[in-house]
């Protein structure tokens, strides 16, 4: 079984924080997507990054582009076709291919004039050229004159591929702990 490597979060400081999601389920999700079961990918030469510090960055580069509404880089890490998979449970949403996805964020953003997303638990877990992210996030959103707050579970799935690591699959839903 492939080793499980974890990105440090605010919560790992916290008390009481929220129980870690299984590598089990990770692993289940990787050998659904027919992605090979090996060790960690190879070291990286000097200087370089390995490929867990590289999907934690794409993690937060996402995180941070949502609460920008920046659509252009969210465009940066999503893969470009149709077998692009994106889903919702909290709206009963399930889209396929980039364009669908960019119009759900576009509907999202509309809707809202802030969103905040404090990430409190992110585990990376590395299997060959897939990477796997798990993380539980705090959303506030502005929508009018009201403030929505709710806690999701999120699941990307990151494909190392010649123009780079793109996220092929993401599931959100309403976590329940």
């Amino acid at each position: 079984m492939p080793q499980q490597h974890r990105a440090p979060c605010a919560a790992d400081a916290a008390p009481g924080r929220l129980r870690r999601l299984t590598v089990a389920a990770l692993f289940g999700a990787c050998l659904l997507l027919g992605a090979p079961v090996a060790a960690p990918a190879q070291a990286p030469g000097a200087g370089q990054p390995n490929a867990r510090e590289v999907v934690t960055r794409l993690h937060q580069r996402w995180v941070q582009a949502v609460e920008r509404e920046n659509l252009g880089e969210l465009a940066n890490l999503y893969l470009q076709d149709e077998s692009l998979r994106q889903i919702t449970a909290r709206l009963a949403l399930r889209v396929e291919g980039w364009e669908a996805v960019r119009r759900s964020f576009d509907r999202l953003f509309a809707a809202t004039t802030t969103l905040q997303l404090d990430v409190f638990h992110r585990d990376v877990v590395i299997m060959g050229a897939t990477g796997l992210v798990s993380a539980y996030i705090a959303v506030t959103a502005a929508v009018g004159q009201e403030t929505q707050r709710y806690l999701l579970r999120q699941t990307q799935v990151y494909h190392q591929l010649a123009q780079g690591w793109r996220m092929v699959h993401e599931h959100l839903s309403e976590a329940s702990d």
